[in-house]
């Protein structure tokens, strides 16, 4: 019998009039999120006022040269990217995405930005009412741009994790709009906030739990920079300084799931929930190890609050995504077939697309337990953001 996919994550590319044309030019002027050409860098992307925050056409599909409907890579060489004329539809569009999760067998997807609000790109801005109506803005766009197909779509809510409150307040305002989680960074001392063991951030917990609103820590949530700079791509050379940088802004995530299981949140929060997106599984079952034998070691007597080893907490509370590597049996286990999703990362240029996703769905989780493979495929992803009936799409996963 065909299986459902759920997609625990996949973006979308922001259409370059998200801001301009929702938010007050009277009251904002050219401080208004937009897309122009850098004559600098020589190609579009997007400012606030004079200062560039990303690059318009990165980590998105393209259409294909021969003028087929279906997408392809961007083969061009760092640090060339597609601009908008190249961008496929599905990258954008609502009705072609659809098409695309119809010929992908993906029954729903998460919704992440491209941009990605966990990497503070408005740190500089001093005006904190700007920074809100930036967020906010995306927040209602992203609930709006999914309801023609609003039963296909997980709208996840940045918020301005600057002031654990007023994220609090985003987040209870996201929820009512039909957000079913918030997308934050893992790393805050990269932002200089504090880390996630103070207190501070009680408030913004409290409300993900009141709310039934998972907490997203997604790959690339800090900055950047120490990957991808002119002195590495010298003399590394551009494919292999990006090839490293992919690995290198994944495992970041590791970092950030470290913190949280050794920060006392998850004991202290039980009703919350977290998921580690865009990193992949097969660091965990070490990182797992590492932490109980530290905790026992080193903090177990300072931490009355735990009343298990962190591993434990790991397997009652957090999720990580399947994607392109090879799962056995022995790394499902030891991760937690309860604890692992499948995503696509559709349309970032490592995705899978159509004959990688049924490699993935078939092939490479042929020898794991057929129960445990509906778990992994979309009974995870369907408790965790409470689905309860599966859109009627077809299917690629047997």
């Amino acid at each position: 019998m065909a299986t459902p996919l759920i997609d625990a994550d996949a973006h979308l590319t922001e259409p370059p009039d998200l801001w301009t044309s929702r938010m007050s030019s009277q009251k904002w002027g050219d401080l208004i999120p937009h897309v122009r050409f850098d004559e600098k860098a020589g190609m579009e992307a997007w400012f606030i006022g004079d200062d560039r925050i990303g690059l318009f056409g990165a980590s998105t599909m393209v259409n294909a040269a021969d003028g087929a409907r279906y997408p392809t890579r961007w083969t061009k060489a760092y640090p060339e990217f597609p601009r908008q004329a190249d961008l496929h539809p599905s990258s954008w569009d609502v009705h072609a995405r659809l098409e695309i999760m119809d010929t992908h067998g993906v029954a729903v997807s998460t919704l992440y930005g491209n941009l990605g609000v966990s990497r503070n790109y408005y740190a500089d801005i001093e005006d904190l009412g700007f920074r809100l109506d930036i967020v906010r803005t995306y927040n209602d766009f992203l609930v709006e741009w999914a309801s023609p197909a609003s039963d296909r779509f997980i709208p996840l809510a940045n918020v301005p994790f600057w002031d654990p409150g007023v994220a609090a307040d985003e987040t209870a305002r996201a929820a009512k709009l039909g957000h079913k989680g918030i997308v934050t960074t893992g790393i805050p001392e990269r932002h200089g906030l504090p880390p996630l063991a103070d207190h501070s951030w009680d408030t913004l917990w409290e409300a993900c739990s009141e709310y039934h609103m998972p907490i997203h820590f997604h790959s690339g949530g800090g900055d950047i920079s120490a990957f991808v700079n002119a002195t590495r791509q010298s003399t590394m050379g551009a494919g292999a300084m990006m090839a490293a940088a992919t690995t290198n802004i994944i495992l970041d995530t590791a970092a950030s799931l470290s913190d949280l299981l050794h920060s006392a949140v998850l004991p202290r929060f039980p009703n919350t929930r977290w998921v580690v997106v865009e990193s992949a599984v097969g660091y965990i079952p070490f990182l797992l190890e590492c932490a109980d034998e530290h905790f026992t070691r080193l903090q177990a007597r300072e931490s009355a609050v735990y009343e298990a080893l962190p591993s434990e907490y790991f397997h009652r509370q957090v999720y990580g995504t399947y994607w392109f590597e090879q799962l056995d049996q022995q790394l499902v286990d030891r991760v937690g077939a309860d604890n692992i999703m499948f995503e696509t990362d559709y349309p970032h240029p490592t995705c899978l697309l159509r004959d990688d996703i049924s490699d993935a769905a078939n092939e490479k989780l042929a020898h794991i337990d057929p129960e445990q493979r509906q778990q992994i495929l979309w009974r995870n992803a369907a408790d965790l953001y409470e689905i309860t009936a599966i859109p009627d799409s077809p299917r690629l996963a047997e």
